[in-house]
């Protein structure tokens, strides 16, 4: 059943709109058109089970000659088959070819590893500044101490202590041998 009818005003104009929810509407009303037909996967399956309607646009998918609405279709429907069933049904019903030559699946992969480039770059920038910085101070701090320099200051300002700094030079001594 579609919603009630909500005004929305905005400066000197109303405006009416229904909601529709999706989950509410029979898969019916999207196996019509192929541009709805991942919908149906989300849709009250009435009778039948989410597989069997999945496996139902899955087949109707494979029929679409035009190979990039074909590969279109197939990752929009694994999407949001993806909030009903478990990625293993619908991995099974899905070939994975077709997902992975999907522009929108290349395009979150391609979001996925420029993150992960990032996050991983910015990984091995903080280690070694922390390698560089300990190891500044693993060479000063002796020179510092043999003068009588209160070298607790510095490490205090640091957030760091001696037996850190001496056991943080022990352990890459050991991964260098």
């Amino acid at each position: 059943m579609v919603g009630a009818k909500t005004p929305l005003t905005a400066d000197k104009t109303e405006h009416r709109y229904e909601v529709v929810r999706l989950w509410e509407q029979p898969k019916s009303l999207f196996t019509g058109s192929l541009g709805l037909l991942p919908l149906a996967v989300i849709a009250n399956p009435q009778s039948d089970k989410p597989e069997q309607v999945l496996q139902a646009v899955a087949q109707r998918i494979e029929t679409i000659q035009d190979t990039q609405t074909r590969n279109n279709l197939t990752a929009f429907a694994a999407l949001l088959a993806g909030l009903k069933l478990e990625k293993d049904v619908i991995w099974q019903i899905f070939r994975s070819e077709a997902m992975r030559e999907s522009i929108i699946y290349q395009d979150i992969l391609q979001e996925g590893r420029q993150e992960g480039w990032q996050e991983g770059e910015q990984r091995g920038i903080e280690k070694g500044r922390k390698q560089e910085r300990e190891f500044i101070l693993r060479t000063i701090l002796p020179i510092l101490k043999q003068v009588g320099f209160p070298v607790e200051r510095i490490l205090n300002a640091l957030g760091l202590t001696m037996a850190e700094v001496e056991d943080e030079g022990g352990e890459q001594e050991d991964e260098i041998s």
